[in-house]
């Protein structure tokens, strides 16, 4: 694991440093790498989210390559592995089970970000942890509201901290050629399918 790599490198550092350490010293990092090295890593998990209405996936558009076109779409499945399809949760307050998280794409390690308040086109952009006001556009409420019949994944409402107002697609997702995504409507039902995504198992990935 990672956290292995980084212990004996630095202990390494410290052999190099000092002539004077004892075998006794030696046999003790061996067995804590020992130990380390056969503690399970810790994995998290992927989704892949799904609007209810269109039937296509969050990503990143221009296939997540360009920095200056971070707008986000919804788009049909390309490929399972494909990690601009990929989305972790963060938790927006470390510890803290608020309800908010950072949706954070797994192929450029942006966040899903609501441009301004005054504007429902979303973007994704890097975590911004200095500015409270553009942190909590980064903040989108979790709420699981069902769980899809077909999939048996649960369905999700995800609503920016900053405005109030649900994440949905261009149209309500009812034509899958308008892909653009924004927020729409600050008090919207749990049971409208047009501001519903299935999150879909991506998978468990080691991030460490």
């Amino acid at each position: 694991s990672c956290r292995l790599e980084i212990i004996l490198k630095t202990n390494q550092i410290q052999l190099n440093l000092s002539l004077a350490v004892s075998v006794g010293m030696l046999l003790a990092v061996f067995a804590v790498s020992s130990a380390l090295a056969d503690m399970p890593v810790r994995l998290t998990q992927t989704y892949h989210l799904q609007h209810s209405m269109s039937k296509s996936y969050l990503i990143q558009g221009y296939v997540g390559k360009r920095d200056d076109k971070r707008n986000t779409e919804a788009q049909p499945m390309e490929g399972v592995n494909d990690e601009n399809y990929k989305w972790i949760l963060v938790h927006s307050a470390p510890g803290i089970g608020n309800g908010y998280n950072y949706l954070v794409n797994m192929k450029t390690g942006l966040a899903l970000t609501q441009d301004s308040v005054g504007d429902a086109n979303v973007s994704n952009w890097g975590v911004e942890k200095r500015d409270p006001e553009h942190d909590k556009r980064q903040h989108w409420r979790t709420q699981v509201v069902g769980r899809d019949l077909q999939s048996g994944q649960s369905i999700w409402k995800l609503t920016n901290e900053a405005t109030g107002k649900a994440l949905t697609q261009h149209g309500f997702g009812r034509d899958a050629g308008y892909p653009n995504v924004h927020v729409w409507d600050a008090n919207v039902p749990l049971t409208d399918r047009s501001f519903q995504w299935i999150a879909k198992d991506a998978g468990k990935m080691d991030l460490c």
